[in-house]
């Protein structure tokens, strides 16, 4: 519905998971269905698991590896400006055989601190909150009220195990205790205020 009659250049999505496939998967069926001259990039834990396996099986044009943050903004403005994506760092994408070629890695971001906290007005996020179910995160949420609210203060992990994968790499980095205080301040006085009204 969203897509009927609308002319998007580049649609944007992402695949955290192995049982989100299925999901994205239809979605990816459903953009080539009613928007079919836009281009889709995916990104997430899976596809950078497996870049080419997931880039062929999806159909999509292109996917971001790893940390997405600056790969997407260079990725995109190389696709606005018809630049050469064979120079972005992070991504995989089709060649012109339509195969699937994995670009020069991207370091990981040394300081996250750097990154912006989420802005979760656009994703509609107090819908979300309000439409939760206790089952729907069974990692993290065994309850119906109070509805958790995940935050991340690092990337990936100080442990080396053999069993465990990484797909953002192993430089584990962390946030300062005062840098996620900020964020949880920030989220209490948009969501909790919205909850309370």
């Amino acid at each position: 519905r969203e897509l009927e009659g609308k002319n998007y250049d580049v649609i944007c999505t992402a695949l955290v998971g192995g049982p989100n496939y299925v999901l994205i998967n239809e979605v990816c069926k459903g953009i080539r269905k009613h928007s079919p001259k836009s281009k889709i990039v995916i990104g997430g834990a899976l596809l950078t698991s497996e870049p080419v396996v997931m880039l062929e099986s999806l159909g999509i044009e292109y996917g971001v590896l790893g940390e997405g943050e600056a790969t997407i903004i260079e990725l995109l403005d190389c696709i606005r400006t018809g630049g050469d994506h064979k120079q972005v760092k992070g991504i995989v994408y089709r060649d012109e055989n339509g195969k699937g070629q994995i670009t020069e890695g991207r370091t990981a971001i040394e300081n996250i601190e750097v990154i912006p906290y989420p802005e979760m007005d656009g994703f509609e996020f107090n819908e979300y909150l309000d439409n939760i179910y206790c089952n729907q995160q069974f990692y993290n949420q065994s309850f119906n009220f109070p509805i958790p609210y995940p935050i991340l203060s690092s990337r990936s992990c100080p442990f080396h195990c053999t069993f465990c994968h990484h797909s953002i790499g192993y430089k584990y980095r962390e946030r300062s205790i005062d840098h996620v205080i900020e964020e949880i301040k920030m989220l209490l006085t948009i969501f909790l205020l919205n909850f309370l009204i």
